[in-house]
């Protein structure tokens, strides 16, 4: 990811991706049907993924301002306040091959370009919903932090959970250190 895009979505069920260099040539993504949760980007910049209070994930294309697939995988609402959890999605870092994305009790794995689900893993010993999840900067291994508090840290190759942390309030966001595999700093409530 080149970090030079920014996108924004909010409760007008509108995602705008201003060009940095020229604002004015905005591109604008609709098709939510409700306020927008998460959003990200994949490894190349062409494609941002977005999760709604609708229920849906969706990837679209970003230069043609196209929805090039939807899933109904989440819990729908007609308010942030409403659903069980905000959905933060994540690319997988370098290849962008595989899309996380929290679901219940679990994460779902989509691969990019054909767009289906290839396999789930769970947060085993716990029933609480993934809030967000977040890659190691090699792509090897996924944090999925819960409603509970709970972190779990998945060995996404051999589909296996390496570790599980327990916190007493929600994570709300987290993120690793981009030069180290193993500072993970997070945001609870």
């Amino acid at each position: 990811h080149s970090g030079a895009q920014l996108a924004a979505g909010g409760s007008d069920f509108v995602i705008k991706v201003p060009n940095v260099s020229s604002p004015s040539r905005t591109k604008v993504l609709r098709g939510h049907e409700a306020p927008v949760l998460s959003l990200t980007f994949d490894a190349t910049d062409k494609f941002l993924a977005s999760s709604s209070c609708d229920g849906s994930v969706r990837v679209w294309e970003i230069a043609e301002e196209n929805c090039v697939h939807t899933e109904m995988l989440l819990e729908k609402g007609n308010d942030i306040g409403a659903v069980q959890s905000i959905c933060g999605l994540a690319w997988q870092p370098q290849s962008g091959e595989l899309l996380a994305i929290p679901v219940k009790n679990g994460v779902q794995f989509m691969q990019r370009i054909s767009w289906k689900v290839l396999f789930t893993l769970e947060c085993i010993g716990s029933d609480k919903v993934v809030n967000t999840v977040s890659w190691t900067p090699c792509g090897k291994y996924l944090a999925a932090g819960t409603m509970g508090g709970d972190i779990f840290l998945f060995d996404v190759g051999r589909k296996a959970v390496v570790e599980h942390l327990e916190n007493p309030s929600t994570i709300c966001s987290m993120q690793f250190h981009p030069k180290g595999e193993k500072k993970l700093v997070f945001a609870d409530n």
